[in-house]
């Protein structure tokens, strides 16, 4: 018990320790899988991020994008799409001097993946004991840096090209725990106590565990038993997590339970750092079905300093259960000296227009350490037009930057569907659902008196809006929204602008038969459901209008359905378009010019095989 204890004075000294020994690349590499450092509070550690927006293009001349005083160290930084070179001056002397394209490509060592991601990321902490000025050169775009200041009177290592033994060494320790992720001697502790729970839930059943005393959950997993994968699509996102703390009556934890482990929606297999849903875990749990094919995962530690309450609640609505296996690793220790508790809650808005949407509002000292994001919009630029500002340490708001949201995720211009360590897309579409996911260690947001987090959106309409936010928090943390609820596990179905429901225009029978949205498996249709026509003789649709005008013709088919060909036919039988199979990630194709009359239009629909059709889009033509 007592190196237990030894350990943790240990690191809580780190903070303290600071101003006294200077801190070098070695410890800024380590602090970037150094989970323990986040569940106490920053102890003089501030962080900003700082936007800069590069016009255009100007030959030879260097322009600044960030200039910024010591001692700190860039922890993050991100650009639209590299171009032209980049130059770093720290305390006075360049120290490096470089192509854009290749730092971001990782051929500059020690910038390499995985500490360079995504072909716009860094990651790799740069250290200055005074001064930084980051300068670009023929790049026109967006940048942001992300930065922690340390204590004045902190000693700060300045970056250099050539590392040494320990930078090294803590570099090579890095890189392989980015890429394979934690070995379980970096998050298990040897007074471990293993505690799992079992059990089928119908609607309305909560599964329950709890434990009494002092420790750290250092693992949280949870499996799905069901043997044949029955479950309909959304039911883990309709399935509520809770984790309550120290006897506190509000859950520190509360979110649906497969948007926790950063897979939004529903459930997508993905490895990431902190959290992930394909963990292939072997568990010693006598008495209990240990043979399953995948585990979702946590690896962000929650301390407790006289005990939890775990609850899953099923609030799906079906006939069929949900088998689930939660499973966790339980450090024990005699007490916990961390005034820090673990947070985690989902704030979610439908219907949003775009005003600014508070996710998180807090007080006190903690850290930011994660966020996953969901959106659910009607429209394709809706990422280009979204923003996020976090607000720490009572600054004024309009003082605060508006970081593009796609930007301050990790994911650059645009989404695109990829994870690795810290970043991920685990959904992204042209239309309708997107989920991405981004956690905060090296670049966690410290805050010593108040945090708030806020969303915007320069033009969206409709969309909805899920943001679950992860920090570290005194107990009470102030919530921003009420308990979670049934209602707000309501998800919207696919909308497309200038959608018309296939099944509303049809006209006679013997042409197929209906397919609904539980039939068509994770593939999402825009409305009620689609048709599968079986026939290859001309189908015919009436399209109502209330004016006459001219639209270009599209039609939404089955992603994950092939066919031949599809033909549209005015009634006089003049061809509007012909479609052939191509496989098209959101199932839209273009078809047309047609001319609608005022009323009632009719044409007709041929298709060679069968194919399943969702819906028209009647976009208005230029």
């Amino acid at each position: 018990m007592q190196r237990v204890a030894a350990v943790v004075l240990l690191v809580v000294g780190t903070a303290v320790t600071l101003a006294q020994d200077k801190i070098t690349q070695a410890d800024l590499l380590r602090r970037m899988i150094d989970v323990d450092r986040l569940m106490h509070p920053p102890a003089g550690e501030r962080t900003q991020t700082i936007v800069a927006s590069v016009p255009e293009e100007r030959g030879n001349e260097w322009r600044l994008l960030a200039e910024l005083k010591g001692p700190a160290a860039l922890t993050r930084i991100c650009v639209s799409e590299p171009a032209g070179e980049i130059r770093f001056v720290l305390d006075g002397a360049e120290v490096l001097s470089t192509a854009m394209p290749a730092l971001f490509a990782g051929e500059v060592a020690p910038f390499m993946p995985p500490l360079i991601s995504g072909g716009c990321t860094s990651y790799l902490p740069i250290g200055f004991a005074q001064s930084c000025r980051v300068e670009s050169r023929a790049f026109a775009g967006a940048c942001e840096v992300d930065l922690v200041e340390f204590p004045p009177d902190a000693g700060v290592q300045r970056f250099s090209l050539q590392l040494d033994d320990d930078a090294r060494v803590a570099l090579a320790e890095v890189r392989r725990t980015l890429i394979h992720g934690f070995a379980e001697d970096q998050w298990l502790r040897r007074r471990n106590l293993p505690i799992a729970v079992q059990q089928e839930l119908i609607t309305g059943d909560v599964l329950r565990e709890s434990f009494e005393g002092a420790g750290v959950i250092r693992a949280l997993h949870v499996a799905v038993t069901d043997k044949i994968d029955p479950r309909d699509l959304y039911a883990l996102h309709n399935c509520i997590l809770r984790v309550f703390f120290d006897g506190q009556p509000q859950p520190a934890v509360e979110a649906p339970l497969v948007d926790f482990f950063g897979s939004g929606f529903d459930l997508t297999p993905y490895d990431s750092l902190m959290m992930g849903t394909d963990l292939r875990l072997q568990l010693p749990l006598p008495d209990r079905r240990a043979s399953l094919r995948r585990f979702m995962y946590c690896r962000y530690p929650m301390p407790f300093a006289s005990g939890f309450r775990l609850e899953i609640e099923n609030l799906h609505e079906s006939r069929k259960s949900i088998g689930l296996l939660v499973h966790m690793a339980v450090e024990l220790r005699d007490a916990i000296e961390t005034p820090l508790r673990f947070h985690a809650q989902y704030r979610r808005v439908a219907g949003w227009t775009g005003d600014p949407v508070r996710v998180l509002e807090t007080a006190g000292p903690g850290r930011i350490v994660g966020c996953t994001l969901n959106l659910d919009g009607p429209c394709q630029e809706l990422w280009s037009t979204l923003h996020v500002r976090a607000v720490t340490d009572a600054a004024r708001a309009s003082e605060a930057p508006w970081s593009s949201c796609a930007t301050w995720m990790g994911a650059g211009p645009a989404p695109r569907g990829f994870t690795d360590a810290f970043y991920g897309a685990t959904r992204v579409t042209g239309f309708g659902k997107s989920s991405l996911f981004r956690w905060r260690l090296g670049d966690c947001i410290s805050f010593e008196r108040s945090a708030t987090v806020e969303f915007q959106c320069d033009a969206t309409r409709d969309t909805y809006l899920g943001a679950l936010l992860y920090w570290y928090g005194l107990p009470d943390a102030a919530r921003v929204n009420d308990r979670l609820a049934a209602s707000d596990l309501a998800l919207p179905g696919l909308r497309i602008p200038h959608a018309v429901e296939i099944e509303d225009l049809l006209v006679g029978a013997g042409w197929g038969n209906w397919l609904d949205q539980k039939q068509a498996g994770n593939v999402e249709l825009s409305g009620r459901m689609a048709v599968v026509i079986t026939t290859e003789q001309p189908v015919e649709l009436r399209i109502p209008s209330s004016s006459a005008r001219t639209v270009t013709l599209m039609v939404r088919v089955h992603p994950g359905r092939t066919f031949e060909s599809i033909a549209f036919h005015s009634e006089s039988g003049e061809l509007i378009g012909e479609v052939p199979y191509q496989r098209r990630r959101d199932g839209i194709h273009h078809v047309g010019r047609l001319k609608l009359a005022e009323g009632t239009t009719t044409i007709t629909v041929t298709c060679k095989r069968a194919a399943v059709l969702d819906c028209l889009i009647l976009e208005p033509a230029d």
